[in-house]
């Protein structure tokens, strides 16, 4: 095993994590430890993670009613966590769309076949109007 050298950080730290960088992003590194006048630059890579934002991309906001709800899910044993909550709600969710969909698709293909046959049978009526008008 090899030893790493102790830079002589500042903080306790419970873990060691060895990063191999490429020499651009060690000269990087470099340079933020000393523009920011640390004194090593694990205390630096660690004042990088401390500031580095979340990533959002995919979060959504939900309001307070909805979470509690969400959280109903959860206290009565329907969900795991809050996470497995919105999983399963989306899910749920979507079947009912779908059925909803399928059931209103056939019901408008329906109305449409109506329509078609509405029209064919008036314009059947009309053919045979102006057939009787000729005679």
């Amino acid at each position: 095993m090899q030893r790493v050298p102790s830079t002589g950080s500042t903080t306790d730290a419970s873990r060691f994590l060895g990063v191999r960088l490429h020499a651009e992003e060690e000269e990087k590194l470099e340079a933020f430890r000393r523009a920011r006048g640390f004194s090593s630059r694990s205390d630096a890579v660690r004042a990088l993670v401390r500031d580095a934002p979340l990533d959002r991309s995919g979060a959504v906001e939900i309001s307070p009613t909805v979470r509690e709800e969400l959280l109903e899910l959860v206290e009565n044993g329907y969900a795991r966590d809050l996470g497995e909550a919105v999983r399963l709600s989306v899910e749920l969710g979507l079947a009912d769309i779908v059925r909803l969909h399928v059931d209103r698709l056939g019901q408008l293909r329906g109305h449409a076949r109506d329509l078609a046959e509405r029209r064919r049978g008036r314009n059947r009526m009309d053919r045979e109007g102006r057939e009787l008008l000729r005679r």
